[in-house]
């Protein structure tokens, strides 16, 4: 089911949430698909919107924003197949979110033994030489051969990272990406639970903040 709210007020509030089991709506790209919601391949399952693979590209365009607010995105990322993290000889196997301009997140991910990832559950891990096992952040990682390998990570408000940005306008485009895969049943990924909710009050402008502040002295003045 899909919800896009759109309102005012200082409370936090989601403006936007997906769990896929009936809509892609709000997406350009993708297709409902069903997967294993557990290391257990014929267990529990759950549709997700995918599948993608190499430079696919899907879209969430948000309108009804507050400029200067803070909002969180959180969501579950099916990591499938032979993924090779930061292998020099196959990888890396890249996985990009951005918001509008600015890149949110730009790591990779590996189910396969050997090859290391950039990405923790326990904090962003960024930069060359930064690297954590392939199963460190799963919360499902399932081995029964390298086509069917997958990982389930949650990008969550629990745990690091979260993922936030601040528009500058009313309306943004978010961006999911994979880049350098070898394509689909190969290595591909898909997302699920989707949502993006506002913390609260849009932070002031440096400008607003120095009105305020000699008005506030002002007044300090007056009551002298």
């Amino acid at each position: 089911m899909a919800t896009l709210v759109v309102g005012s007020g200082a409370q936090a509030q989601i403006v936007y949430s997906n769990d896929f089991e009936t809509t892609t709506g709000g997406f350009s790209n993708g297709a409902l698909v069903s997967h294993a919601t557990t290391a257990n391949p014929l267990g529990p399952t759950s549709k997700f919107l995918g599948l993608f693979s190499d430079n696919t590209v899907t879209q969430l365009t948000l309108t009804g924003l507050t400029p200067g607010s803070v909002y969180d995105l959180t969501l579950d990322l099916l990591i499938k197949g032979s993924w090779d993290g930061n292998s020099a000889t196959v990888g890396p196997d890249v996985w990009r979110v951005k918001a509008g301009g600015s890149t949110l997140v730009d790591t990779t991910f590996s189910n396969v033994a050997g090859s290391n990832q950039s990405f923790s559950r326990n904090g962003y891990i960024g930069g060359p030489g930064n690297f954590a096992p392939g199963t460190d952040a799963s919360v499902v990682n399932n081995d029964l051969g390298v086509f069917s390998h997958y990982a389930i990570y949650k990008f969550d408000k629990i745990a690091l990272p979260q993922i936030e940005f601040t528009p500058a306008t009313s309306s943004l485009v978010i961006t999911f990406e994979g880049a350098n895969l070898q394509g689909v049943p190969d290595e591909s990924w898909a997302i699920d639970n989707v949502t993006v909710a506002g913390r609260g009050s849009a932070i002031p402008e440096p400008g607003t903040l120095a009105l305020v502040g000699l008005g506030a002295l002002a007044l300090l003045r007056r009551r002298k």
